[in-house]
């Protein structure tokens, strides 16, 4: 995969066609990602952040700011993370770009639980949830769902923790997603 991609970057950077060489970075960014090579995933990461700036794709920026901010989490970077997942919901507000909020918001309130910022969590989380439940996107809804689950657990709130695991794992069989079925 990187190899074909690589060569899809470099006809894209001879006709300078900006959009999909920031394309094709971000894929190489995942494909790094996936294989657990975060630092390098960051840099591809980050040079199609700066190419999504320079030609003003605020849509792929939005996608961007929230790899990079996944990238640094992984890093266990959580201040570069916050700031990078900020700059996405910042943007994506703007925009009204409903799904990449409603990943941002969820993102963001996992980073808000570990730090035991459980209001703020909870606050991040809902609106995850809202947005979700809006676009009837069943895997964000499973996702999101797990994590009230593990912040209402934390609380020590076992029946809503309980309501909030019985709804994921339903919509988790529902769309045979098995990591979060487990």
């Amino acid at each position: 995969a990187i190899y074909f991609n690589t060569k899809a970057l470099q006809v894209y950077q001879k006709a300078n066609h900006q959009e999909y060489v920031a394309l094709i970075k971000n894929n190489i960014a995942n494909i790094y990602f996936n294989l657990k090579q975060y630092k390098r995933a960051l840099k591809e990461h980050l040079e199609a952040a700066k190419i999504r700036t320079s030609i003003g794709d605020n849509f792929g920026l939005v996608h961007s700011y929230t790899n990079i901010g996944n990238s640094y989490l992984f890093l266990k970077d959580t201040v570069q993370s916050i700031s990078n997942y900020q700059k996405g919901i910042k943007i994506a507000e703007a925009n009204n770009y409903q799904q990449e909020l409603a990943s941002l918001y969820n993102n963001y309130g996992g980073i808000l639980k570990d730090q035991e910022k459980h209001k703020e969590a909870l606050i991040y989380f809902n609106k995850a949830l809202k947005i979700r439940d809006k676009l009837n996107d069943s895997f964000g809804l499973a996702s999101v769902n797990l994590n009230l689950a593990d912040m209402y657990l934390t609380l020590g709130n076992i029946n809503i923790a309980e309501k909030h695991n019985r709804e994921a794992l339903k919509i988790a069989k529902k769309i045979n997603t098995k990591e979060q079925e487990m």
